[in-house]
């Protein structure tokens, strides 16, 4: 990632996930790391249910599955996003490549 989209991405108060469609993660901000504990240089490049495998189920696939088939992005804030994550206050915005 250039190194100025980085910083802002890094900035901002809420976690930043970049999915393709097979689930590898291309990005984890530092919000995600200082909230989730997991290093970005650990989770990047891995499949997200190697780190969370209770995402690997009908709801989020299908969630998933529609962001990939219309180009979207989802906004996922506290009370959904926290069931996905464990962290205390969980704002996720997921992009997909």
């Amino acid at each position: 990632m250039n190194k100025i989209p980085e910083q802002i991405c890094n900035s901002i108060n809420l976690g930043l996930v970049i999915l393709d469609a097979e689930f590898k993660v291309h990005y984890w901000n530092q919000w995600m790391e200082m909230n989730s504990g997991i290093p970005a240089g650990d989770i990047t490049g891995s499949v997200l249910f190697d780190y969370f495998p209770n995402l690997n189920n009908r709801k989020f696939l299908r969630n998933c599955k529609s962001i990939f088939a219309f180009g979207k992005f989802l906004l996922s804030f506290t009370k959904t996003a926290s069931l996905y994550f464990p962290v205390q206050a969980c704002k996720l915005l997921w992009l997909t490549v």
